[in-house]
């Protein structure tokens, strides 16, 4: 399969290219397809400043000055460096432009457009469903926790958040966050088309 390295576009809007350094290692593209969501746990501009020098993701979403802004910083086939180990099991990680809570949250309107939009298009491109392994609310938190062992990741596809993370990590983000409410968003872009 020929994985398209550089996405251009996401549904309205544009996606732009920002390279960062990161690492020439390949994803495993013979597991099951899975994506890492983070949360920035800071604002977007210094989030990127973090990224132009060190872990990078493959994508950057969130509002730049109020406006909903898609940053693509690794190219696709290649690791992204956010988790601490296995980066190698997830075709790409998106950093998402806010802050995890351990109760059920999801993120402003604009984000959650752009981010829904990405999806739809890293489904089609690179083949991630847009299902979580775990009910909204059920996450994996600081330190080793349930998500961590089960060993879904690398075996299951479909989108996880950094606290699923196999051991050594020991990030929590992005929380309690309403994977469905994102999914129904992203299905009903789909509908669309």
């Amino acid at each position: 399969m020929t994985i398209n390295p550089i996405l251009k576009q996401a549904g309205p809007y544009k996606v732009n290219w920002v390279p960062c350094p990161h690492s020439t290692m390949p994803v495993d593209l013979t597991l099951p397809r899975a994506g890492i969501l983070h949360t920035t746990e800071g604002g977007f501009q210094g989030s990127l400043q973090v990224f132009e020098h060190h872990f990078a993701p493959h994508f950057e979403v969130g509002l730049d000055k109020g406006v909903p802004t898609i940053n693509q910083l690794v190219k696709v086939g290649v690791i992204g460096s956010a988790c601490r180990a296995h980066n190698n099991k997830a075709i790409v990680q998106i950093e998402m432009v806010g802050f995890s809570k351990e109760t059920l949250w999801f993120t402003d309107d604009k984000t959650a457009d752009a981010l829904a939009h990405l999806m739809v298009v890293i489904e089609a491109e690179y083949g991630v469903p847009l299902t979580h392994p775990w009910k909204d609310g059920d996450f994996g938190k600081a330190g080793h926790n349930a998500h961590r062992s089960a060993g879904k990741f690398g075996h299951v596809a479909g989108w996880f958040g950094h606290g699923d993370m196999p051991d050594p990590d020991a990030h929590w983000d992005p929380g309690a966050f309403e994977w469905s409410k994102l999914f129904a968003l992203a299905t009903a872009i789909k509908a669309t088309k």
